[in-house]
């Protein structure tokens, strides 16, 4: 069996190839996707930072009553910290790729049935 699949392997090296360049372009797609996100994420804190800043600017000023600015940055901030945990989550996602092509390659490939990476470094299996 060992010797049908390194024949396999060798045989189909276009076909694993492909296989493992269209894995890398999911990778690189959706690392972009993430990053593109993170940064609407981030407008999105700022745009609601400035409005919970006009609110209070307008309070200070006395153009808006205390009901009505504590309902509204009651909302604002709670808006402002589903943003704050949501960029949190893409950016450790973001941190957590790998940097370099050697960390892609222990990144992408799954433990030997030994438990060790491809290094030959023990590796704990995923659950």
């Amino acid at each position: 069996m060992h010797d049908a699949v390194a024949r396999s392997y060798r045989d189909h090296h276009a076909l694993i190839a492909d296989a493992v360049a269209e894995a890398q372009w999911q990778d690189h797609a959706g690392q972009h996707t993430q990053q593109t996100e993170l940064a609407g994420v981030e407008a999105k804190i700022a745009k609601t930072n400035g409005k919970i800043d006009r609110y209070l600017t307008a309070f200070e000023n006395g153009t808006l009553n205390d009901e009505l600015v504590g309902q509204r940055l009651a909302g604002l901030r709670a808006t402002g910290k589903q943003l704050a945990t949501r960029r949190d989550e893409l950016a450790a996602a973001l941190d957590a790729q790998p940097k370099t092509e050697d960390e892609h390659r222990r990144h992408r490939r799954p433990p030997t049935p030994e438990g060790h990476d491809h290094n030959g470094e023990p590796q704990a299996r995923p659950h």
